[in-house]
């Protein structure tokens, strides 16, 4: 069983004017832009424990397959109240919305929010704490030793790593590595450097959650927030997250460094990918290039054609995303944006026009994935092209929808 985590439509409205707040983002005096993409989750949302969670502990624990079973039927007990908790959350969002409908008050978001969301961690905290304390019983003697340390950590990864704001923020290490096919010999290699990392990701993820809980509840939401105070908390979101981004960098090259030449070179790639996944996500050309290849009714000549198009389209696409991804990185060295998660939804706050840079290097990669498309359509009969996925156009990551909102 899996619990939705996406927010409402009312949830998203309600985070954006919460935040924002008119009157002083219309009174700044320079660009502001407010971004807000949901579907991401993060410290505040208080994110399920998901049964691909669960069986990682069990792997760590070493349970047995009776004691298994045994916590997969308390997690569908645990799932099924959480469930609960989201659908208390939803009504609540619910009954603000019409309320905000019949009023036109849209200040009941900002007075009415914090309390809506402080009630849902609440309640999916004590959940989560009832789930663990369970699963730590049946464990038996793995509960009390150093397994039990690495489930409590790979769990704060999963609070703080997920929807990080800065390239390399939200890389979990550990899961990448176990993602990647490798011999036992060279698990062994980079088992010693992995313990290394656990520990020193685990100082700076819980120094990341007790900031969120010191920063989770923005005071005076849709009363006319100062923006200050608000640059002053992302200032501070920013730091911290650049403290996880440096310790998956430095580990990253001490793991690359212990694997055989051929398990380095598929983590260097894949590290790469989660560093920057909106600019290395399968686009849509190469999903359609993908489709087309697998055809069976394709002449020769198609083909033949549709291969060198998938090789030039692979070889530009990988210096414009170089590109693309040297600019994000510009970006967050200047220190104009900084970014921070509030009900299940991240923030990101940029001062000033988005660089040129960026911008240019996004636009390229859209009128490469444009051109190839094309290329691609004039290739294939009417019937065949009626046979390419349907999907619609998507410009950020994969499952998410973000709001923009700009100000002078």
């Amino acid at each position: 069983m899996r619990a939705s985590t996406r927010m409402s439509a009312a949830a998203v409205w309600g985070v954006i004017v919460a935040v924002s707040g008119a009157a002083p983002w219309a009174q700044a005096q320079e660009v502001r832009t407010l971004t807000v993409r949901t579907g991401i989750g993060g410290p505040g949302d208080s994110g399920m424990i998901t049964l691909r969670s669960v069986e990682k502990f069990g792997a760590l624990l070493g349970l047995d397959e009776a004691t298994r079973e045994a916590v997969q039927v308390s997690h569908e007990g645990y799932t099924a109240a959480f469930q609960q908790v989201q659908k208390a959350r939803r009504e609540a969002m619910d009954a603000v919305r019409r309320e905000v409908e019949e009023t036109e008050d849209h200040s009941l978001w900002g007075s009415r929010l914090p309390s809506i969301e402080k009630a849902f961690r609440t309640s999916s905290r004590k959940l989560e704490d009832e789930f663990m304390a369970d699963l730590r019983i049946m464990s038996g003697e793995a509960g009390q030793g150093p397994a039990w340390e690495r489930v409590e950590r790979m769990r704060r990864r999963e609070q703080v790593l997920k929807g990080g704001g800065m390239s390399g923020e939200g890389v979990d290490l550990v899961e990448l590595v176990g993602s990647i096919p490798m011999p036992p010999e060279a698990m062994s290699a980079a088992e010693p450097t992995l313990l290394d990392y656990e520990a020193e990701m685990d100082r700076q993820a819980q120094a990341r959650l007790k900031m969120f809980e010191e920063q989770g509840e923005i005071k005076g939401l849709g009363q006319g927030l100062d923006p200050e105070r608000m640059e002053a908390m992302l200032k501070d979101f920013r730091e911290s997250g650049a403290k996880l981004r440096d310790v998956n960098m430095r580990f990253a090259r001490k793991i690359e460094s212990a694997l055989p030449d051929e398990q380095r070179a598929a983590f260097a790639s894949e590290f790469r990918k989660r560093c920057f996944p909106a600019v290395y996500k399968v686009s849509r050309a190469q999903r359609e290039l993908d489709a087309a290849i697998g055809m069976t009714d394709l002449t020769g000549e198609q083909r033949e054609l549709l291969a060198s198009l998938r090789d030039s389209y692979q070889r530009e696409a990988r210096a414009v995303n170089e590109v693309w991804a040297a600019a994000i990185e510009d970006q967050e060295k200047s220190g104009a944006s900084a970014g921070m998660s509030f009900a299940g939804a991240q923030i990101k706050l940029m001062n000033g026009e988005e660089p040129e840079a960026l911008r240019q290097a996004r636009q390229s990669r859209r009128d490469l994935d444009k051109r190839v498309r094309e290329r691609l359509s004039s290739a294939l009969t009417p019937a065949q092209r009626d046979r390419l996925p349907r999907e619609p156009e998507d410009d950020g990551v994969a499952g998410q929808k973000a709001f923009f909102i700009e100000a002078m």
